[in-house]
């Protein structure tokens, strides 16, 4: 048996013996020729929004055949590698902290091997194809309480407090808070101060961050 494993045309040679060698003679080197048409794709990528979720986020590209239908990693296992950066070459594994200044880049490139595949750009047949996307990692929002809202003066310096419902954090995160507002995150005199409760985890932000102290 003989296999075809690329593109193109393919040429066998065959030879028929009949059953019956008497009456019927013996064909030989009869061609077969088998054309091998390559599969078409488009490719594209679209940004993606997740909550962070204590793992790798990744962007994966979606495939099509020349009639729209989407491909599978199986179907093209052996026509295209599929390469992924996050920021640069040193990413290759995804986004796992929130994003503190936005958006960041994804450069996913997508090639065909050894030529077995036409890739669509733009209506052009290329080899490979380069696509960037933007992967967000949002915080996840926690509910605090401010304990302490209101003192009564006594010559003392009062410093507020918050407590921070920990059900939603991720299992080994540390999640604190840091205080500005009044002098130096503290009430030294009578009045009102307005005061803003901050996480010292950047994968975590606080619903109701600020509060009027009296």
């Amino acid at each position: 048996d003989q296999i075809i494993t690329g593109s193109g045309e393919t040429v066998f040679l065959a030879k028929y013996t009949p059953s019956d060698t008497v009456h019927y003679e013996i064909v030989e080197n009869i061609e077969i020729i088998v054309y091998v048409t390559k599969m078409k794709v488009t490719v594209s990528v679209e940004d993606k929004e997740v909550i962070y979720n204590g793992k790798a986020n990744t962007i994966t590209p979606v495939i099509k055949d020349e009639n729209g239908n989407i491909l599978s990693a199986n179907d093209y296992a052996n026509l295209l590698t599929i390469t992924t950066y996050y920021g640069d070459s040193s990413n290759t594994t995804g986004y796992i902290n929130a994003n503190v200044n936005g958006m960041s880049d994804v450069y996913i490139t997508v090639a065909a091997i050894d030529g077995l595949c036409d890739i669509n750009k733009n209506g052009n047949i290329v080899d490979e194809i380069t696509l960037t996307a933007q992967l967000v990692v949002k915080p996840i929002a926690l509910d605090i309480i401010w304990d302490n809202t209101e003192f009564l003066y006594n010559g003392s310096i009062y410093t507020p407090t918050i407590t921070i419902d920990m059900s939603k954090v991720i299992s080994g995160d540390d999640v604190g808070y840091k205080l500005t507002g009044g002098s130096n995150g503290k009430v030294l005199d009578v009045g009102t101060y307005p005061f803003t409760a901050t996480s010292t985890n950047n994968n975590y932000i606080f619903n109701i961050s600020s509060k009027i102290i009296l």
